[in-house]
């Protein structure tokens, strides 16, 4: 199974930890390791995710939904290359 490594970018108010913790579940979920933090003043999210690219894909339409059910305002994904060992877990990085 083919692994890669993505930068994701949730745009958006999404400052509460509802979001986090349910970007966190549905990585672990899926087998996806890596770590979701907020953005600056924009008050989205930066999400680096390594994974089955199967898995990545289901993840991003997951985020595009978000918790609620209620679509955030975009989702952006790139690619980048893996520069740290997430040790299999995802994590919630509080600023």
């Amino acid at each position: 199974m083919l692994k890669r490594s993505i930068k994701i970018t949730v745009l958006g108010h999404i400052k509460d930890e509802k979001y986090k913790r349910f970007t966190q579940k549905q990585a672990q979920d899926l087998a996806i390791e890596g770590v979701v933090q907020e953005q600056t003043e924009e008050g989205g999210l930066v999400i680096y995710a390594c994974g089955p690219s199967d898995n990545l894909e289901k993840f991003i339409d997951l985020l595009h939904l978000g918790p609620s059910g209620k679509p955030v305002e975009d989702v952006y994904a790139e690619p980048f290359v893996k520069e740290k060992d997430f040790r299999g877990v995802f994590r919630i990085i509080d600023k």
